[in-house]
């Protein structure tokens, strides 16, 4: 691997090679690393001492968790080959990072991995998958491993960023969710996770199966989650976490339905309105001489005058309405029609 094209920075009085396979990633460590602080303020209080870095990609956050604690232990995991070297290259100057070129899933054993070709940036291997079509260019079989191998160290903080594997991951997250109950910093991003027929929904009501609630962080799609109970954890049984589903699925389903009456009950007041202006044009229906309401200077002037106006005891007639609508469509076709309807919404 040729590391010609390193850059050396200076972060707290302390000179430090980064490399990195384009320009495009060698900027975005040397970004991470410029906001270091910034990550430090964000999740430093939630790193502790025993660190798992997973999906750690050619280094960018094990570097600025380093930064931000250097007393902390930090395993930097990342299955592809390409991507490791550039990993083991960035953080061989940080005594307190350990790397381990792995995959991680529910279960062990072997995982192919490589470049689904609509995501593929040449030399951009930050977006290494196991899941969709993938080409030869980066395609390989690797070990993967639970989480759970970790789970006899005192874990505190973990980071996953293993585009759409995350659900896997959970799975073979038991006993580090039930009895380390780490503070968890995740991407989700639903494009990644469709490919493996999964949505960030599902991820979430996983969590919550282990009483974990989360709050976004640097982006939509950046979560932290964390447990809602320290130093216990009350874990919902299937039974009771698919009630729970099913009864706010069936909260959604009426909300929809009454979306669409809405919808229906618009189109036929526009249908209605449409034919009785038809006929007012066509003469059918009497229209007055004068117009109904006065030329008004504006649309307050034109509340005042209607409230004169009075409403009997079913509101405003709706012939009447359209009535107005009609004779003010010829002065001001804009302000009459957001009027009228703002009329009919308060009836």
């Amino acid at each position: 691997m040729d590391f010609n094209n390193a850059a050396r920075v200076t972060v707290g009085g302390r000179r430090l090679d980064f490399a990195a396979p384009t320009g495009y990633q060698l900027t975005a460590i040397l970004s991470y690393v410029s906001r270091a602080a910034a990550y430090r303020d964000m999740l430093g209080p939630f790193f502790g001492l025993e660190i798992l870095d997973v999906g750690a990609n050619i280094g960018s956050l094990g570097v600025v968790m380093a930064l931000a604690e250097p007393d902390a232990h930090i395993v930097c995991i990342e299955p592809s080959e390409h991507s490791f070297e550039y990993l083991e290259y960035n953080t061989s100057t940080f005594p307190n990072i350990e790397c381990v070129k792995v995959a991680i899933a529910a279960e062990p054993g072997p995982l192919t991995i490589g470049m689904p070709p609509i995501l593929k940036v040449p030399g951009n291997t930050g977006l290494i998958t196991a899941h969709g079509y993938i080409d030869d260019e980066y395609k390989e079989t690797v070990d993967a491993v639970p989480l759970d191998d970790w789970a006899d160290e005192d874990i505190s903080f973990i980071k996953m960023d293993i585009e759409g594997q995350e659900l896997e991951a959970l799975k073979g997250m038991h006993r580090m969710l039930s009895e380390r109950r780490p503070a968890i910093f995740i991407e989700l991003k639903d494009d990644n996770l469709n490919r493996a027929n999964t949505s960030s929904q599902d991820v979430i009501m996983m969590f919550a199966k282990y009483g974990y609630g989360f709050a976004s962080v640097t982006s939509s799609w950046d979560k932290l989650f964390l447990p809602a109970q320290i130093g216990g954890t009350e874990i919902m049984e299937g039974s009771e976490l698919d009630a729970r589903l099913s009864r706010l699925n069936a909260e959604l389903q009426q909300i929809r339905l009454r979306y669409q009456e809405i919808q229906k009950e618009g189109d036929t007041l526009k249908q209605a309105e449409l034919v009785i202006l038809g006929q007012i044009k066509e003469r059918k229906v009497d229209a007055p001489d004068e117009p109904v309401l006065p030329d008004f200077k504006d649309e307050e002037d034109m509340e005042k005058e209607l409230g004169n106006r009075g409403k009997g005891p079913d509101g405003y007639d709706p012939d009447e309405l359209l009535v107005v609508r009609q004779g003010m469509v010829e002065r001001d076709a804009k302000g009459a029609a957001d009027y009228i309807d703002k009329v009919q919404k308060e009836e």
